[in-house]
């Protein structure tokens, strides 16, 4: 591969990761180096708590999702991306369910649309895989833009 067409994702997210990977894009990972280790006293059982609060408050009311996405190349270009997420009304048992799962343990918004959490959701306005981690028709229009072979393109090696 032309190291002029390296890409690097800078963010560790397996999600942003399995992503660009399920397009047969090649990239390597680079992220930032934070610890996110639970410090000492923090109890496990409060995530949940939070998770649930959280759904709570987005029982039955829209939300937005922003991700901020930028790209250097043979040029440098970056956008932010909006979706608005509209969940359904939801009983306590369904929230106290979901929760119990674990699944909102490790996501910004305590829900992961592709997984269990997509019972949550009544409508999504703008991109889906926003919501999952990463806008993929977005990033790739950036990308083509700043000269990143697409994966139904022959590289350009200019």
């Amino acid at each position: 591969m032309d190291p002029t067409n390296l890409l690097v994702l800078a963010s560790a997210s397996p999600r942003r990761k399995d992503l660009l990977a399920q397009l047969g894009l090649r990239f390597t990972v680079t992220a930032a180096d934070i610890d996110e280790t639970p410090t000492a006293g923090e109890i496990a059982r409060n995530y949940v708590a939070e998770a649930r609060d959280m759904l709570g408050r987005l029982s039955g009311r829209t939300h937005e999702v922003f991700t901020g996405i930028a790209v250097a190349g043979r040029a440098r270009a970056s956008q932010v991306v909006r979706t608005q997420v509209t969940f359904r009304a939801l009983s306590a048992e369904e929230i106290a369910w979901y929760a119990g799962t674990g699944e909102p343990l490790d996501k910004a918004g305590a829900y992961a649309i592709q997984g269990k959490g997509g019972f949550l959701v009544a409508s999504v306005e703008g991109s889906p895989t926003n919501v999952i981690g990463l806008p993929l028709g977005e990033t790739l229009a950036l990308l083509q833009e700043a000269g990143f072979p697409l994966p139904w393109k022959k590289a350009d090696l200019s």
